[in-house]
């Protein structure tokens, strides 16, 4: 009969189906339970489970506190009363019959200890991998190791001093008796497990069961994941100990040979290159080699590759430039797929966007492009039409593993002039309002600050993106969803904060995962001061979240508006003296020139395919979303042709929406209205507007709307944010407080749209005064420096 021994962390989804695995088999006459100190609703599940069946014992400490794993385990071993023990961490699952087979097979083979296959599931219980033993290595083996003939024989010491294939505690049982000899689990946070199977090969009889014994849950919280240092001292320490407690066992030849493998005491170069034969190669993998310092040179092509992945490009000329190259070795420092392709544009794979392929792929040592192979495509600088398309047998949706241990940390962030290093964290880098106020800022402040973007949610090509704009601004450009799946956000962060070292942490527009995890992001940027800046509505939005004690851990707040900064003090209650209202700006290099003269505004006009000075022109800016109404827009637009309206309308944009609206265009036979999907050059489209429409739902206040300002546009809009005090400020234009009153509104404004144009002109240099890069950008430095003193002198804890 067997005791189960089941330590509980941190593991409240799971512990359920993990407890439930474990009383189900008749040879298990016990289960010892324990939590561990968990911060979440665990010991509370647990107090609930223990009454499901008289084979639970709980013996969890009175208080509850956190010992760690090993000292859990090694309680839990000195209470159990059979002679057999087995482990079941809180995440895992034990399969059915699991018992069974081992003990069948201890029938036929006396051991004191055994292990087997493991099928690995996810956090849904969904199987998504299976591993048998030291026969699926996480890297390779010896050449003269026969793994297949070492397992069955039980030869398992030199195995195990290359790499832990038993994976998991879960997968081990093991006598009362070994466990005494061998001491209990060694105080070692991630790798007892190994170091106990490690010292059973040598002091007991090991067997390998070849079926699968465990289901190793992956998910986004394993512990193994949490640092790849901490790990690479532990199995040093571990080495070092077993060496000075086994010196004959780890003095034979196999063992020595099977260290010298062992990829975390030497860990190889994540990315080779197989140097290509022109003469620019020598300076670019020196360039290289600056971003990327363990990059390992291939030379010849009858030099064979190392472990690792292999970058085999035609020529340096066409090869990939380093900063994306750095995207590249992040992918795999923390995942382990076959290959990865860059693609230069936004179209979901299999299309790419490449010239040759060899150019655009690093894959994996000793594999070959048309074999099935398992990976990811990152979609860096986009911008070009896809012109390939990977080989249906290249590719699969599937997401690859994540490295069982993440590749040390060597990059060097490249770009540092010492000044102080901003991380700027927006949701993505789409085309709008929010990414040409970052570029603007970054523009405006480079010389007092060094930036680092890091984006976390993956762009599709109705939205566009802006990275290309802000091209030589920051030191590094980071697209978290393109290198990872959202459960290695936090590992990535950790590796960027180390490289870069930054001094604060700005987020403009953070997505749903950045506002789930603020408390996990204050955290990593502990030494870090955080300027908050997600909210851009007092009712929609992030907004409905400041009671989160993550979001409440901010150093300092800018609110877009009056009206976001009185929310945030009457509703959320934080400190006035920690927000900073500072509205958006206009870039002075576009806007704040002379207009264009009426030949230029002819040549615009073609350009962009606009009847302008025939008729009146609208324009209306903004994400084809249900926020900025666009199918409302084109429904009033409807209306003005049947009513005779002679104006044009353009609408200037792309989003989730921009087909449906293409749609309604084309039912409708609506020929008084243009689209623009992109444009950069906002100014040349303002030079040629009549007036601007504003539809939205909600808005902080729009950055388009202070462009067509400062050139001398007036403005119709709905009533939200800081819209009408700003246009009542300036008397640039006209609001309207319900769309149902929106055509009324419309038709007194067109009628007086000269005046209202000449009111405009006249605000312009007031407006590009107050609202200016320059003005703006300074208001943002002040921000800055303030949160990052006040950081300095004080930890910032949750207000209220």
């Amino acid at each position: 009969m067997f005791s189960v021994l089941l330590p509980v962390y941190n593991h409240e989804p799971f512990l359920a189906e993990a407890l439930f695995s474990a009383v189900g088999s008749p040879l298990v006459s016990e289960v010892l339970v324990a939590d561990d100190g968990s911060r979440d609703g665990s010991g509370l599940l647990l107090a609930a489970l223990r009454s499901v069946s008289p084979k639970v014992r709980d013996l969890t400490l009175s208080p509850p506190r956190n010992t760690g794993a090993h000292a859990t385990l090694n309680r839990l071993a000195a209470a159990a009363s059979c002679k057999w023990l087995a482990v079941l961490n809180s995440d895992d699952v034990f399969p059915a019959a699991r018992f069974e087979i081992i003990a069948n097979r201890l029938r036929q083979d006396p051991f004191d200890a055994a292990f087997g296959d493991i099928a690995v599931i996810d956090a849904a219980s969904r199987p998504v991998g299976h591993k048998r033993a030291a026969l699926d290595p996480q890297y390779p083996f010896p050449r003269e190791f026969d793994p297949a003939a070492m397992l069955r024989s039980g030869q398992l010491t030199d195995l195990l001093a290359s790499q832990n294939f038993i994976a998991t505690t879960s997968n081990l049982v093991f006598t009362r008796e070994l466990f005494a000899k061998i001491g209990g689990f060694a105080p070692y946070r991630y790798v007892h497990d190994w170091d106990f199977a490690l010292r059973a090969s040598v002091l007991g009889r090991v067997r390998y069961i070849p079926q699968p014994l465990t289901c190793y849950r992956v998910h986004g919280s394993n512990t193994i994941r949490e640092s790849a240092s901490a790990v690479d001292r532990e199995v040093r320490r571990l080495f070092a100990r077993f060496e000075r407690d086994f010196p004959e066992a780890a003095a034979r030849p196999a063992f020595r040979a099977a260290v010298a493998g062992n990829q975390y005491l030497n860990p190889p170069p994540v990315i080779s290159l197989r140097m290509p034969g022109d003469a620019g190669a020598p300076a670019y993998a020196q360039r290289l080699r600056e971003h990327i310092p363990d990059l390992r040179l291939i030379h010849g092509v009858d030099e064979p590759p190392p472990a690792g992945h292999v970058y085999a490009p035609r020529s340096s000329a066409t090869a990939l430039p380093p900063d994306r190259m750095v995207s590249v070795w992040l992918t795999l420092a923390v995942q382990n797929p076959d290959f990865v392709a860059v693609s230069r544009s936004l179209a979901d794979p299999p299309r790419i966007a490449a010239g040759d392929l060899a150019d655009s792929i690093v894959i994996r040592s000793g594999r070959k492009p048309e074999d099935p192979l398992r990976g990811r495509v990152l979609r860096l600088a986009p911008g070009e039409p896809p012109n390939q398309a990977l080989p249906a047998n290249l590719f699969h949706t599937l997401d690859p593993f994540p490295r069982p241990m993440p590749a040390p940390n060597t990059l060097t962030g490249v770009g540092r002039t010492g000044k102080p290093v901003v991380f700027v964290l927006p949701a993505l880098f789409a085309v709008g309002g929010v990414e040409r106020l970052v570029i603007d800022m970054m523009r405006q402040l480079r010389d007092r600050y060094d930036f680092v973007v890091i984006t976390v949610e993956r762009l599709n090509e109705n939205l566009g993106s802006l990275e290309p704009a802000a091209e030589g601004i920051p030191i590094g450009f980071y697209n978290l969803g393109e290198i990872a799946t959202p459960d290695l956000f936090p590992l990535l962060l950790e590796r960027l904060r180390d490289v870069y070292d930054p001094a604060l942490v700005w987020t403009p527009n953070a997505s749903p995962w950045q506002c789930d995890h603020a408390a996990s992001i204050r955290r990593i940027f502990a030494r870090s001061a955080i300027v908050d800046q997600q909210c851009y509505d007092t009712d929609a939005g992030w907004i409905a979240r400041y009671h989160e004690p993550g979001l409440r851990m901010a150093d300092r707040y800018v609110a877009i508006n009056t009206r976001i900064r009185d929310a945030f003090i009457t509703r959320y209650r934080l400190d006035p003296a920690r927000i900073d209202l500072i509205y958006h700006s206009v870039d002075l290099e576009r806007f704040g020139g002379p207009p264009p003269a009426d030949g230029q505004k002819r040549e615009l006009a073609r350009k962009y395919n606009l009847p302008w000075g025939k008729v009146p022109l609208y324009g209306w800016v903004g994400r084809f979303t249900d926020q900025k109404r666009p199918i409302e827009l084109l429904e009033f637009i409807r209306a003005r042709r049947d009513a005779g309206d002679p104006a044009h309308f353009v609408m200037v944009g792309d989003g989730p929406l921009g087909a449906a609206c293409d749609g309604y265009v084309a039912a409708n036979q609506l020929a008084n209205v243009s689209r623009v999907k992109f444009c950069d050059r906002m100014n040349e489209i303002f030079a040629l507007l009549s007036g601007l429409l504003i539809a939205s739902r909600y808005e902080g206040l729009p950055i388009s709307m202070l462009e067509a300002m400062s050139m001398g546009v007036p403005v119709l809009a709905t009533e939200v944010g800081d819209i009408r005090l700003i246009l009542d400020e300036y008397g640039c234009g006209v609001t309207v407080g319900r769309w149902e009153d929106f055509a009324a509104a419309y038709a007194s404004w067109a009628a007086e749209i000269r005046s209202w144009q000449e009111k405009a002109r006249q605000a312009a240099p007031a407006i590009l005064s107050r609202f200016g890069s320059p003005s703006v950008a300074n208001a943002y430095d002040r921000c800055f420096r303030r949160a990052m003193t006040e950081h300095a002198s004080v930890r910032i804890q949750p207000a209220g």
